[in-house]
């Protein structure tokens, strides 16, 4: 099918349609342009076709209300292209301004000196409105390449960070971290250091590893107050840059009379995920006026994050691993101390004897202990050190050292004096101190003698009179004060009575009012369970207070030693 064709012909032989057919051609050169100084070359050439002889200055609107000078033409316009300054940049006499427009926005302006006629103006307008365009397609085109180079950057090195997933030593996880991250960032140089106490800014910083220079270099990095610099970048939310002044040759803020010389650019970029803080990385020697530095450092910003989660993820791997070795070396030390305890109490004629004690964590600070002398004479002794855990255990054995070593031979004052000396020794500086009370029954069973050293009051049971003798402490806990003299006192018993010992786990024992078992509860349990072997009623004592306390674990350590003296046989 033909198509006729004069109408179409006689439009463009109209000398109007003809212009505008002839500004449409050159304007589509704004449109084709691919690389931002093609863009601009065609505006000049547009700007020179229009305004030919004229001074004029197109300026473009930069970050911070400066303004970048894309073209300058004409002998009485003073800017340069490339240069930048403020919107009053230029003020020439008879100043017009055509502003720059896209979507309504302003984004720059052109700057001519005189006037023009409507249609130049209106021509005038129609380009710079095409330019807006174009050049805004251009920065949306720039910043899409650079999120794909960033993304590909970053997802590349994500890709290789995936292989650290599988290190488990964390020596080796920081030398591969860093040979990544310095490829990633273009540095030459590095270091890699982790907090001491990871999400603590505040903690020292703990050297790692490092590639292409020693840890000592490092070290001089320091301001002029004296102050390591790369330890103030810790709270950083990014990287922050220095480089030598390019006259000067220092670097500013820093003691440069310190400074390698070698170092010619620093970067240190805290290593954070989720604002938990694990360290920092020193980059050593980059060419920050690479255009492509600004991608890497954006694309390098996810495997620093990276890095950062996993040496959280090895700090943690390392204290559980830690806590399963203490667990064990405590499972251990736990058999251990209850090798301590006596199993069962000894079969002693006109005495039967019960007691039981119960840690609250594996190893504990309470100690009983009941021996029979060569003559007859039996010895009970029954002690708390404060606290409880580790410290208490130790100072505890050695205190079961000196007790086996001494109590058959010396009298039960005498003994709480040599073992207050060797608890002074052994816990001088650590606050620790110890309570403890002594006994030694005669054989008969008819009496006892006893020194306490701020013990728990020692109890007798009368069951013939429904009565409970207290007999107090005679002095200070061991270990806090030298030379001190504690006292002797006897005990006349009668067959039947009931001697109790005890340590604080037990009338100290709360429940979730916060209400104490206490002493009166304990003499109730005495006075109900007066009837009862001795072996039965220190459990059956233990259970009610643990039924009292409600606790699915224990607070304090528990001991209890109670004899029974008998008739005479």
């Amino acid at each position: 099918m033909d198509f006729e064709t004069p109408e179409l012909e006689s439009l463009v032989d109209s000398p109007h349609n003809r212009n505008l057919l002839e500004e449409g051609i050159h304007l589509s050169a704004l449109h084709r342009s691919r690389e931002k100084s093609e863009l601009r070359k065609a505006m000049e050439e547009e700007l020179a076709r229009l305004l030919p002889g004229r001074d004029y200055a197109l300026l473009v609107e930069m970050d911070g209300g400066r303004f970048f000078v894309e073209i300058a033409n004409g002998e009485n316009c003073p800017l340069t292209a490339g240069e930048s300054g403020p919107s009053d940049i230029w003020n020439p006499e008879e100043k017009t301004t055509y502003p720059l427009l896209y979507d309504h926005y302003k984004i720059g302006e052109l700057i001519l000196q005189g006037k023009l006629d409507p249609d130049t103006s209106q021509h005038l307008a129609n380009i710079l409105l095409h330019f807006a365009i174009a050049l805004a397609n251009h920065r949306l085109n720039e910043e899409t390449r650079k999120n794909a180079t960033v993304y590909s950057q970053s997802l590349r090195s994500l890709e290789e960070g995936i292989g650290l997933l599988q290190v488990q030593d964390q020596e080796s996880l920081a030398a591969r971290f860093l040979q990544l991250a310095l490829l990633a960032v273009g540095a030459s140089a590095g270091a890699v250091y982790s907090l001491e106490e990871l999400g603590k800014t505040d903690s020292d910083l703990r050297f790692q590893h490092a590639i292409g220079l020693p840890e000592h270099l490092l070290e001089e990095i320091c301001m002029e107050d004296g102050t390591w610099w790369p330890g103030t970048v810790i709270d950083s939310a990014c990287p922050l840059l220095l480089s030598r002044d390019p006259v000067s040759g220092e670097f500013p803020g820093l003691d440069n009379e310190r400074i390698p010389a070698p170092f010619q650019t620093l970067m240190v970029a805290p290593l954070a995920y989720h604002g938990f803080h694990t360290g920092i990385c020193i980059f050593c020697n980059i060419d920050f006026e690479n255009p492509a530095f600004v991608e890497r450092k954006e694309a390098s910003s996810h495997l620093l994050e990276l890095g950062a989660a996993l040496f959280h993820r090895a700090k943690l791997e390392q204290d559980a691993i830690h806590a399963r070795q203490m667990e064990t070396e405590l499972e251990i030390a736990s058999v251990v101390q209850r090798q301590l305890i006596p199993k069962a109490p000894p079969e002693i004629p006109r005495l039967e004897i019960g007691f039981l004690s119960k840690m609250s964590q594996h190893v504990g600070g309470d100690y009983l202990d009941v021996l029979e002398g060569d003559l007859g004479d039996t010895f009970c002794v029954l002690a708390d050190v404060s606290g409880h855990g580790i410290n208490s255990a130790l100072l505890m054995s050695s205190f079961r050292s000196t007790y086996r070593g001494e109590s058959l031979w010396i009298s039960p004052e005498e003994l709480l004096g040599t073992l207050n000396e060797r608890v002074r020794e052994e816990a001088q500086g650590t606050g620790m101190f110890l309570t403890a009370v002594t006994l030694k029954i005669e054989s008969g069973g008819g009496s006892f003698e006893f020194a306490s050293a701020g013990h728990n009051p020692v109890y007798v049971y009368r069951p013939s009179e429904d009565k409970f003798y207290e007999l107090e402490a005679s002095g200070p806990p061991l270990g806090m004060f030298p030379g001190i003299e504690y006292e002797l006192e006897t005990f006349e018993t009668q067959a039947g009575d009931i001697l109790v010992l005890y340590t604080d786990g037990i009338v100290e024992a709360s429940n979730h009012d916060a209400d104490m078992f206490e002493t009166e509860r304990l003499q109730e349990c005495i006075r109900d369970l007066r009837d009862q072997p001795v072996t039965e009623m220190v459990e059956e004592i233990y259970q009610r207070v643990l039924q009292f306390t409600d606790r699915k674990e224990q607070e304090d350590d528990i001991s209890l030693l109670i004899v029974r003296f008998k008739h005479d046989s």
